[in-house]
């Protein structure tokens, strides 16, 4: 008994043009996630030791701020994770423009 196999399709796949009906598929969002879009990828997690040094502070100060509700985050089995995208949306609503530091100083 021999065994016969076919050949395998070497020719690519034809791309998706426009208007072929075909979108690409959005990655589904958690629920109550509204930070950056049902379209956007999905997000660079980092742990906390790589959150602190974006911060610029300690893994300490980086726990303070989420206890405080401060600091958005992600709890997966007991790991802290932090996206990219939401420590720098952080680092600017905490930014002082010098001008409002002469304000501030008057």
């Amino acid at each position: 008994m021999s065994i016969t196999m076919k050949p395998k399709n070497t020719q690519p796949a034809p791309a998706a043009k426009a208007g072929d009906g075909i979108a690409p598929t959005p990655m589904p969002i958690a629920p109550g996630y509204h930070g950056h879009g049902i379209e956007s990828p999905m997000p660079r997690l980092i742990g906390i030791k790589a959150a602190a040094k974006a911060l610029g502070c300690s893994p300490m100060t980086v726990r303070r701020r989420i206890s405080e509700g401060a600091l958005p985050h992600y709890r997966i089995k007991g790991r802290l994770l932090f996206d990219l995208r939401d420590l720098r949306l952080y680092l600017e609503r905490h930014r002082v423009n010098p001008a409002e530091m002469l304000l501030i100083d008057a």
